[in-house]
């Protein structure tokens, strides 16, 4: 194997990897709520447009949803969520809402998921499991395997 080889296949690792831990940090909020949350109907008390500022100075408008619910232990919280613009308010005035149980500002409408980042998170152990296997494979290789090729040629 050439150093052009084996510098390329490092380069793959150590993108997985980063790859890894970026969509693992990601993961761990859906894990919180999968693990820790709780469900509530919340009063709407509010919903309007505004405008974000992102990368590079680009601008996206979503619709800011504000709402106020009761946690299971009493305290009222007032908290919002932001969706997309095409998000339909709800008629009767209530909304449903996950939450996290005395965390401020762990809460989100119900169903605004990321759900993206955990198929990511485990497409990247898949890769992260395949890498390790083939690192492995030549840790473990005694050279006999270069010499049979070596022979036949």
């Amino acid at each position: 194997m050439d150093q052009d080889e084996e510098l390329a296949k490092f380069k793959w690792i150590l993108i997985v990897g980063i790859a890894l831990i970026m969509t693992g940090c990601y993961s761990l909020n859906e894990l919180r709520y999968a693990v820790w949350g709780k469900s509530v109907e919340a009063k709407l008390t509010g919903a309007k447009e505004v405008t974000k500022q992102g990368r590079r100075g680009r601008t996206s408008t979503v619709l800011r949803v504000e709402y106020q619910f009761s946690e299971a232990g009493g305290a009222s919280r007032s908290e919002n969520d932001e969706v997309s613009t095409d998000w339909t308010l709800p008629s009767n005035g209530s909304v449903p809402v996950q939450y996290i149980p005395s965390v401020e500002h762990a809460s989100r409408l119900q169903g605004h998921s990321n759900m993206l980042a955990v198929y990511l998170f485990l497409a990247c152990i898949v890769g992260a499991v395949y890498a390790i296997y083939k690192v492995s494979l030549y840790v473990n290789d005694d050279g006999s395997s270069s010499k049979k090729k070596r022979r036949r040629n």
